[in-house]
Parts: structure tokens; sequence; C-alpha cells
């Protein structure tokens, strides 16, 4: 997505590109799920050639990455910590999303 005329991607997720099963439906849950969010830019992190990593947030304080991760939209990113890894192992267990495919591979197992 677009922030201030920047790319940025979501902090902790990893959601299927372009050509992957369920890229689609995860493409069309973001641009719904979008506007209800605030971008918020935390820390130091890198630019690289995807774009800025931002943490988007509700007024609640609930993270978007945490809602594709757990609803199976994306995986919890490598670099995540364990609260990204908890909510995609609810997804699985539950075969959400992505998690209905048996062996979903994560984009960056196909680099």
């Amino acid at each position: 997505f677009r922030y201030n005329g920047q790319v940025c991607r979501v902090y902790g997720a990893e959601a299927p590109h372009e050509g992957q099963f369920f890229y689609d439906t995860a493409k069309r849950f973001l641009a719904e799920q979008l506007p209800q969010y605030k971008v918020r830019i935390v820390g130091t992190f890198h630019a690289d050639r995807r774009g800025k990593l931002c943490v988007l947030t509700k007024d609640d304080g609930t993270e978007l990455a945490h809602d594709l991760i757990e609803r199976g939209y994306a995986w919890a990113a490598p670099y995540a910590d364990s609260g990204y890894r908890m909510k995609q192992s609810y997804a699985q267990h539950n075969q959400f999303g992505l998690w209905n495919e048996r062996n979903p591979s994560p984009p960056w197992s196909l680099k």
C-alpha cells in the first residue's frame, strides 16, 4: 500500500504474492480492512525494494498484521515475535484462509 507517497509493507505479516494460492482473496481482504487502520511507523525499520515496514493499528490497538495472520490471509513473517506466530498457529489449527490448502508455500520459500 502507499502512505505519504511511499510504498509500505505491513510489519509482521507476509501475505501471498501474486500468482500464489489465496493471493486475490488476501488482497481483497486487505483493501477492505485498510481504511479502518491508521499507519504508525515505529522504530527504524529499513526500507527495501518492497517498501518501508509499517505497523497499522486501529484505535483500540489491534494490529492489521495480527488480523491478517489470525484469519489466515498471511503468514507470520520470519522476523516476527511469538505473538505473531501464535496467531498463525491458531489459523493453522482452525484451517482458516490459506491454511485450507494442505501445505501452503510462504512467499519467502519461492525466492
